[in-house]
This record gives structure tokens, sequence and C-alpha cells, in this order.
């Protein structure tokens, strides 16, 4: 199945004027997923774990952020090959506050079939943080880097029994998914490999402060 690299969709907003008269005003907000046109990497990896990632946000009953355009959220799923706990890091801003999230969760690995067997509730972490907090994190950086598919011979890195890290950036305008195949391996091999990893450990450090 081929996967656009760029779609727009409008979603209709009213505006509302002093005499309480309403027009429709179309917003448009951009989408950037990895092409799987003549890109055998993004149709083997890419695309699977675009899939994956939508199908355990549903069971994890998790806001669609590509139709989401009230908030700023990026996720950072770290989702091993064959082994558990998976990690999911959500940084979300809502009225104008930040709010970190970390939460583990168990995939079966009886069958094809994306399932979570089960939430850790018990070791949920939430706390607020500071816009110098987030700023440190650099996220901006991350709007820019390349899907690993996109990369000049992204093709070429990879791992046995690894993980997959996802990043979702999400705004009111625009949203982006980007997906890199054991990034921690390949970090003096590109740039790109050291900025998404280097943000990870940011945010694994911000998580993890007292």
């Amino acid at each position: 199945m081929n996967l656009s690299i760029l779609f727009i969709f409008f979603l209709t907003l009213a505006a509302c004027s002093n005499s309480s008269l309403q027009t429709d005003k179309a917003v448009p907000k951009t989408i950037h997923i990895p092409d799987t046109t003549n890109n055998w990497y993004a149709k083997l990896f890419d695309y699977p774990n675009y899939v994956r990632k939508t199908e355990i946000a549903k069971q994890l009953n998790l806001d669609n952020l590509e139709a989401d355009t009230s908030n700023s959220e990026i996720r950072i799923w770290t989702i091993g090959s064959n082994y558990n706990p998976q990690t999911l890091i959500s940084l979300k801003n809502k009225n104008n506050i930040w709010t970190i999230t970390k939460l583990n969760y168990y995939l079966s690995f009886e069958n094809a079939k994306t399932k979570v067997d089960s939430v850790l509730t018990q070791s949920k972490i939430e706390r607020t943080i500071s816009a110098s907090e987030f700023n440190f994190l650099e996220a901006d950086r991350i709007w820019q880097q390349p899907s690993q598919s996109e990369m000049k011979n992204g093709g070429s890195y990879g791992c046995t029994d690894g993980y997959a890290l996802l990043i979702e950036m999400n705004n009111k305008s625009k949203y982006k998914f980007s997906n890199y195949i054991c990034p921690d391996f390949h970090v003096s091999k590109d740039t790109t490999f050291q900025n998404v990893v280097t943000f990870k450990q940011k945010v694994a450090a911000l998580i993890d402060r007292k």
C-alpha cells in the first residue's frame, strides 16, 4: 500500500462575530508520513510501524493526533521487537501548560496481530514542566529531521532483535511521523541519529527529574 508523503485535509472552524453571526473557515493541516512509493525501506519499516503505533494508540484510548488541531503534542514510542515492557512518553501543551507523561505497557507476541496485553498504570508518571524545561529539549530541531527511510543510505542501518523509535510531532497546523531502527547504534554514522537520540535522552532525563 502506498502512503503519500503529504496530504492536506481541511477542518471547518466556526468564527463568531460580535453580532453572533457565524462563518465557516477552512484551516489546512499538513500531514507528513514517509512515502512508500519506490522506497523499500519505508514499505518494510516506516509504514508497518505507523500502522502499529496507530493500533496501539487506539487500544490505549489516545487521541488521534493527525486530527487534533487544538493542542500541541509530541509522542515518543520505544517499541521492542520481542520484549516488554514498551514505553510511551508524551509531551502535551494544553492551555499553554506543558505536561510530560510516561506510560509502560505490554504487547502480546503470540501472533502477528498488534494487541496490548496490559498497561502498568501503577508505574505511570505525569507531571507539569516549565516552558524553560520544554525549550531545553530543542523540539523544533526534531521537526527538521528526516525519517530513516528519507535519509541518504538510511536503509543500510539496522539491527537484529532491537527496537523502533517512533516520534510523532503535532501542533494545530501540522503533523509529522518519523521512524528509526536502533538509532543508538548509529549515532556516529549520521547526525540525524545523533539528534533524535539526544532528544530522547533529554526527554528521559526530564521525566526522571525529581
